[in-house]
């Protein structure tokens, strides 16, 4: 009888899965990482040496730049249908070449979490407050208003970015201006094709624009394209004289040019006084598999500032030493000050999960998919270890797949 009702629960759990469980390597207890592992990626031609560098802003007829189109690859379309819920998209184009593209030995490899739309409404309200000051002593400058609808698509207030926008069209404005804010747009609604070319238009009439080349480094940096990222923003340098160390330490380690990296990142902390840069230095150092070197940037990061990113990757590492007491309790602060984060709560989850605290995990993975949705596969994950294990959580975790699916 209690084989027939374990099975009759465990066909319940793969119903509510839509039938199908993930059938890639799981966890298999405190010994593991509950994320992939491969080997960190290999080295890409440098920006610096690059024709691109001269014209960043140049891209393919299908829309890829010389540099997407020059070999980067990534994991099987497979494995990052599975991580999607804490990894970028893998771009199409390089889902069959050998070689780079991100690392998927971690969920924390970008700063996508600390963006306006995880503000405070407290911090969103002041941001927003002084554009608008600024727009009562000038009411006629258009830069400003541009800028006051990029403010409202980064904190992402969708009802007041048609009105703004609509606003801005009836003003007497250029057509560059008018491709700026459908540039916008048009990142907004994730069509970065539209944004690219609408942005070469505002580059070719004006090819030192810098709002429109940070746009477009914003874009190609989306599209996990770091290579034009870097080219840009080193253009941005030769135009404004300006340095932008945090910047290129964050492409140059992103498209895995470890040595020029570091150059910017050391100008970083020291000239900007910047914990991102730390933070980068210990991805690179991390992706050499300089665990203890990374372990040290990711925590001096967080002497410098807190920040979402600077706690989960120290917490990812603490996991790897198999340190779970100071992991959980290194991901509690980060869920803690940035509760908008699934990232955050998902790592605590895996945390709790793999230290057997599985009441406590399932709280957070409940949080995590009250934030994104997407969070569902980690849930199918648990759930397919579970069932393997034959354990007496099953029915409450298949509750909680059906409620995050649900959402």
């Amino acid at each position: 009888m209690a084989n027939f009702i374990y099975y009759l629960i465990t066909s319940l759990c793969l119903n509510l899965s839509h039938g199908q469980v993930p059938t890639e390597p799981a966890p298999s207890g405190p010994t593991t990482i509950p994320w992939p592992v491969v080997a960190p990626p290999a080295p890409q031609p440098d920006p610096k040496t690059s024709p691109t560098t001269q014209s960043p802003t140049v891209v393919t007829p299908s829309g890829s730049s010389p540099a997407a189109s020059g070999g980067s690859s990534s994991a099987p379309a497979a494995l990052n249908a599975i991580t999607n819920s804490v990894q970028p998209a893998v771009p199409a184009s390089a889902a069959s070449a050998p070689g780079k593209y991100a690392e998927f030995q971690s969920i924390c490899r970008t700063k996508d979490y600390e963006t306006p739309a995880y503000y405070s409404e407290e911090l969103k309200n002041l941001r927003l407050s002084m554009i608008k000051a600024k727009m009562k002593d000038k009411p006629q400058s258009i830069s400003l208003h541009l800028r006051l609808l990029q403010e409202l698509i980064d904190q992402r207030k969708i009802d007041q970015v048609q009105q703004t926008l609509q606003e801005i069209k009836a003003k007497n404005i250029s057509q560059s201006e008018r491709n700026m804010a459908e540039a916008s747009m048009a990142i907004l609604k994730g069509d970065k094709k539209s944004a690219r070319d609408l942005l070469n238009k505002v580059l070719a009439e004006n090819p030192k624009n810098r709002d429109a080349l940070k746009m477009l480094a914003d874009v190609f940096a989306k599209d996990s394209n770091y290579y034009e990222t870097t080219a840009i923003y080193l253009d941005l340098a030769k135009i404004t004289g300006k340095d932008y160390n945090e910047e290129l330490c964050e492409s140059y380690t992103l498209d895995t040019h470890y040595n020029d990296a570091e150059g910017y990142c050391f100008r970083g902390i020291t000239k900007n006084k910047s914990a991102y840069a730390s933070i980068f230095l210990g991805v690179g150092a991390r992706e050499q598999q300089k665990m203890k070197v990374a372990k040290k940037y990711f925590s001096d990061s967080l002497k410098m500032k807190d920040t979402e990113m600077g706690y989960v990757c120290l917490g990812e590492i603490q996991m790897s030493e198999k340190l779970f007491s100071d992991a959980i309790s290194t991901f509690k602060s980060g869920a803690a000050k940035f509760p908008k984060s699934d990232r955050a709560h998902v790592a605590l989850a895996w945390a709790l999960f793999t230290d057997k605290q599985r009441m406590l995990a399932l709280e957070q993975f409940q949080k995590a998919c009250s934030l994104n949705r997407r969070v569902v596969v980690e849930v199918r994950k648990t759930l397919k270890i579970l069932i393997d294990e034959k354990s007496s959580d099953v029915p409450k975790y298949s509750l909680l797949l059906q409620s995050c699916e649900s959402l």
